[in-house]
């Protein structure tokens, strides 16, 4: 994917994919990040399982918005000048962040996310590369649309060799 758009912010989104059950406050989550690139627009790098698989498919689709209506809560990360879509994704190749298989406990993608996250830090690209700590401790919870977030234990991912 070749895609020489600057990338302004990293965003990291929770999003809901619905109720934990029919009379439930509490929401079931996803974790992804999007790259905002301006003009209202982003690209979304996901790592997800198809139902009742752990094998993580990284999937790179652009949109024309910058906030999903499925965010829950989100975290924006400035991006130093000059780094653009594309170095992000080699970035993933590189670093073989693409071959992951998910937790099965459901909090894979968050560990993921986090992972990605530490390696665009590492590479330099975030203004404040000390914010990703903070991150840390903000994935340990559920959220909700409809009740406060509660506590999650950290299951994590497994990234493999091929």
């Amino acid at each position: 994917m070749e895609d020489h758009r600057a990338v302004t912010h990293v965003r990291v989104v929770v999003h809901t994919t619905g109720p934990l059950g029919p009379q439930s406050r509490q929401s079931h989550n996803h974790w992804s990040i999007y790259l905002l690139v301006g003009n209202n627009e982003s690209v979304r790098i996901n790592m997800a399982a198809s139902p009742g698989y752990i094998t993580g498919n990284l999937e790179i689709t652009p949109y024309n918005y910058t906030l999903t209506n499925s965010a829950i809560q989100h975290w924006d990360y400035a991006i130093i000048n000059g780094v653009v879509v594309t170095h992000i994704v080699r970035l993933i190749y590189e670093y073989r962040r693409h071959l992951y298989d998910m937790s099965g406990g459901g909090s894979g993608c968050r560990y993921w996310v986090y992972v990605v996250l530490n390696d665009i830090a590492g590479k330099g690209w975030l203004q404040d590369k000390d914010k990703v700590a903070e991150l840390w401790s903000t994935l340990h919870y559920q959220y909700s649309l409809n009740s406060n977030p509660t506590h999650l234990a950290m299951v994590q991912g497994e990234f493999v060799k091929e």
